[in-house]
């Protein structure tokens, strides 16, 4: 684990007097979540999904005593979309590239620690991503956005395997989204929906939704790459691209390790990413 001293936003931690117990933001939450949700327009489908998703899924657990003030864990491996068609199988951690050209430096949320970088194999660039992202929690703590998988391939269309630098703790994984079929055509683009400090008496949640766009090295593709499941709170910060002539081919999470019960969690504030020649 490291920290990235140059860059502003990530040496700012979160000063331990700031986490506020979960009982003091619950009382303030309701009313801050409405000006928060007017400022920033989200789309009332989102909200709706939310709501039935924390129905059907964890009112049995919110109300058990016993987890009453505990965090609602959701293992990827039983919320992953099953139409994901990407290999998902482990494989060696990359820990380094001999052909890097530079580093991705979008705007980050201002708490946690940047991880060890992962890397696609050599020869490979990523193509897509999923991300893990936990629904709007009502009166409980919110983290929204957990984690980024990229998936890696080769210019001849053989997966060589998906990187996260970073699993998470909470929420449920996307389905993928890809540059599309055409070979040699990766993510070079990198930009994060982020929830500004609130205050010591409000719910944080830092990183809320990421989103990426592809090319071949030049020439960009005409959509954004975009999961369907970003969390509504924030707003899009200033992104970063690649050089021409190179893709993404590695992440450094941000992460704000879990604070203990009562306290306010983000998780995830946002990520670096490393660009490789083509």
């Amino acid at each position: 684990m490291f920290t990235i001293g140059s860059n502003p936003a990530a040496t700012t931690i979160k000063p331990v007097s700031t986490k506020v117990p979960t009982q003091t933001v619950t009382t303030n939450y309701m009313t801050t979540l409405t000006t928060n949700m007017t400022s920033t327009a989200p789309n009332m489908e989102i909200i709706i999904n939310n709501i039935t998703k924390m129905t059907t899924e964890a009112m049995s657990t919110m109300m058990s005593p016993t987890t009453s003030m505990t965090k609602i864990t959701t293992s990827a491996t039983t919320t992953a979309s099953t139409t994901t068609t990407t290999s998902e199988t482990s494989q060696s951690v990359v820990s380094g590239r001999n052909d890097i050209v530079s580093e991705l430096r979008p705007d980050v949320g201002e708490f946690g620690d940047f991880q060890d970088y992962e890397y696609c194999p050599e020869g490979s660039w990523a193509y897509g991503f999923r991300q893990r992202v936990e629904f709007f929690q009502f009166t409980r703590d919110d983290t929204a956005l957990n984690a980024i998988r990229l998936h890696c391939r080769k210019h001849d269309g053989t997966i060589t395997g998906n990187i996260s630098s970073f699993e998470g703790y909470w929420g449920s994984w996307s389905n993928s989204a890809y540059c599309g079929d055409v070979n040699g055509v990766y993510m070079f683009y990198a930009a994060f929906k982020i929830e500004d400090y609130r205050g010591p008496s409000i719910d944080d949640t830092s990183a809320n939704d990421f989103r990426s766009q592809c090319w071949n090295g030049t020439v960009v593709s005409n959509n954004a790459l975009h999961a369907s499941n970003g969390n509504m709170f924030g707003t899009w910060k200033r992104s970063d691209a690649c050089n021409k002539g190179s893709a993404i081919c590695g992440i450094s999470s941000k992460f704000d390790k879990p604070q203990g019960e009562g306290y306010d969690d983000t998780a995830m504030n946002g990520a670096f990413f490393k660009c490789c020649s083509l």
